[in-house]
């Protein structure tokens, strides 16, 4: 099963945070609404948040923009049971923020990286559902490396690591990939050819070992929106390839929701087709996207079709 969480309406002169919660079933190819059938402290209206599924099926949804400005709270739904729980914030909790990176491991601990509060943020901290606390990173290693930023796609990738890929530093649109190394605990440079060009708002994610990025908003092209799908294996190989993009996928976008799936399939979800050129306070002037209406949910590729 694939969930969506919130998302905004672009269809006023301010963007109106939603609180949707849906379901899709791959099988039937089926939407369910899931807002009349949960229980417990739903999380409030919200958009540019983390959203994230642990390995025993659990979804948590971490801070993001709402009606009255940034939030930083943490809820964790259980589809187990169909009831929301909001989570305290012992230890070390991260500032409130938007657009931040939010993935978990297979340990079932939660990362929160970067994002935006006034200005880029560089912080990495994770959270332990069992204890319920916090925990700062505090060795950023690499420091001749862009820290701080948002807008990036973050999984957590081959080995003890997470992978990060482009995003905004309020300044430039980056287009660098860096791990962060869970053994080590420190910030990794790595060094690719061939690489997507500089993007924020994208895609990314993790399949076998091979990670993945989709879509975003490039400066460089001018507010064009790359549609090309580009993968990596870290591993074995440092260069970026390219699955070219099909008649019957998914068109360019940016913001969307991305997932990968245990049998190897990659999913996209709504999004913005167009990004304006209006900066507002480092963050691009959400006033100006176009929200998707019909639902565009497709699969994207497949791992065996390379």
């Amino acid at each position: 099963m694939l969930y969506a969480f919130g998302g905004y309406d672009s269809g006023y002169a301010v963007p109106a945070p939603l609180s949707n919660f849906s379901r899709f079933n791959p099988r039937n190819n089926s939407w369910t609404d899931l807002v009349p059938i949960s229980n417990g402290s739903v999380p409030s209206a919200r958009y540019a948040m983390g959203f994230t599924s642990t390995p025993d099926g659990r979804l948590f949804v971490f801070g993001g923009h709402g009606e009255s400005g940034l939030l930083g709270d943490l809820s964790c739904y259980d589809p187990a049971v169909g009831v929301w729980t909001a989570l305290g914030g012992g230890g070390e909790p991260p500032s409130a923020r938007e657009s931040m990176g939010f993935v978990a491991t297979s340990d079932g601990r939660l990362w929160v990286y970067g994002g935006y509060h006034e200005s880029a943020l560089g912080d990495l901290r994770s959270y332990d559902p069992d204890s319920g606390n916090w925990t700062l990173a505090r060795d950023r290693g690499l420091l001749d490396i862009q820290i701080a930023r948002y807008g990036m796609g973050m999984t957590a990738g081959p080995g003890a690591f997470l992978y990060v890929f482009g995003g905004s530093d309020g300044s430039d649109v980056l287009g660098d990939l860096i791990r962060y190394n869970l053994t080590r605990n420190v910030w990794e440079s790595v060094v690719t050819t061939s690489r997507p060009i500089p993007r924020s708002l994208l895609g990314m994610a993790s399949i076998g070992g091979i990670l993945y990025v989709f879509g975003g908003a490039s400066a460089s092209e001018l507010g064009e929106l790359p549609t090309i799908l580009y993968y990596l294996d870290p591993v074995l190989s440092s260069v970026w390839r390219q699955y070219p993009a099909s008649a019957s996928g998914p068109s360019s976008r940016n913001g969307m929701g991305f997932a990968s799936t245990p049998n190897g399939q990659l999913y996209v979800a709504y999004g913005a087709p167009k990004i304006g050129s209006t900066v507002n306070g480092g963050c691009a002037n959400r006033s100006s996207f176009s929200l998707y209406q019909q639902v565009m949910l497709a699969i994207l590729f497949k791992r065996d079709s390379i």
